[in-house]
């Protein structure tokens, strides 16, 4: 019972962000990250889970108040970035934020089996939710205390691309000046025992011997899911759109849509797409809109609005 009330208290904290903040991300996201020196950060548009606690605000960076979180657990590869939460608040306002909630967590715990357990620290993420209305965080070497990379042997072998984007990630962070531990054993990631992180000069001629750095990552150019909102907003008249581009705005349920690509492109959008979403959801700022669904209705109001134009 003790443990219970002490699980449960530790959620009633204030607002803000914690001295001490830990970051995961996959590894080529955290090379992004170092190359581009900024977080591009994910809208919370197209959750409904994710709405809550926002304050309104556009854009969020998720982090774990402790290095152990349910985030990273039995993660076999990744990056966790130590970030400087004290430096962070000085520019960014924050939230502790529980995606899971308590009745859930306690519903595990009930159980009482092994594997509820391991399940219940899966869910116990202790995040604070950093919260901006900026849909990047620049300079993010500044607010970067160490980096944590957990490597996969095997994933190594089967996949070309791994071991040269590691080896970019440790020296880009030196280059910074960011300490940089490795490691092969996923319970020494997880508390970050930097006793047993790998030897450095040896990891990098290991790496050296697999492919070459300048062929490490490739995206496929994606299409924007974005441009027929665009195109209507940018219209003078109705003729402006051909009848086929202006059809969904005749269909109630074209919202659902709307919702699906922001679901998809909130976490996984490139650098060469990230300028869709973000001049799509300056956008959807300026109208006023509050849901996925409030823009199309509001979006149709536009259209309708406008001049019928020469048929």
């Amino acid at each position: 019972m003790r443990f219970k009330k002490l699980i449960t208290a530790k959620y009633k904290l204030e607002a803000g962000l914690s001295p001490i903040l830990y970051h995961f991300t996959p590894i080529h996201r955290a090379n992004d990250i170092l190359q581009l020196n900024k977080f591009n950060l994910p809208t919370f548009l197209g959750s409904q889970a994710d709405k809550q606690l926002t304050k309104n605000k556009m854009y969020y960076l998720a982090t774990s108040r402790q290095k152990a979180g349910g985030y990273h657990r039995n993660e076999s590869s990744g990056v966790v970035f130590e970030l400087d939460g004290t430096k962070l608040s000085h520019n960014y306002g924050g939230t502790p934020f529980d995606y899971w909630g308590e009745e859930w967590r306690q519903t595990v715990l009930k159980r009482g089996q092994k594997e509820d357990m391991d399940q219940y620290q899966r869910l116990d993420e202790n995040e604070d939710r950093l919260l901006t209305d900026k849909p990047s965080i620049p300079n993010a070497s500044k607010y970067i205390k160490s980096v944590h990379i957990l490597i996969n042997r095997e994933q190594m072998s089967d996949n070309a691309t791994i071991a040269p984007t590691v080896r970019l990630i440790m020296k880009q962070s030196k280059q910074k000046n960011i300490p940089v531990f490795v490691y092969d054993n996923p319970k020494d990631f997880l508390i970050q025992n930097k006793m047993r992180a790998l030897p450095f000069a040896q990891l990098l001629d290991d790496l050296k011997s697999k492919p070459q750095e300048d062929k490490y990552w490739f995206r496929r150019k994606g299409r924007n899911p974005f441009a027929r909102y665009m195109q209507v907003l940018r219209a003078k008249k109705q003729t402006d759109l051909k009848s086929a581009d202006a059809r969904f705005l005749y269909y109630d349920d074209s919202f659902l849509s709307l919702e699906a690509d922001l679901h998809n492109t909130r976490r996984n959008t490139s650098e060469e797409e990230r300028p869709h979403l973000e001049e799509f959801l300056k956008a959807y700022k300026k109208m006023g809109a509050t849901s996925p669904r409030d823009f199309f209705l509001k979006l149709r109001e536009f259209f309708f609005a406008l001049p019928e134009g020469d048929r």
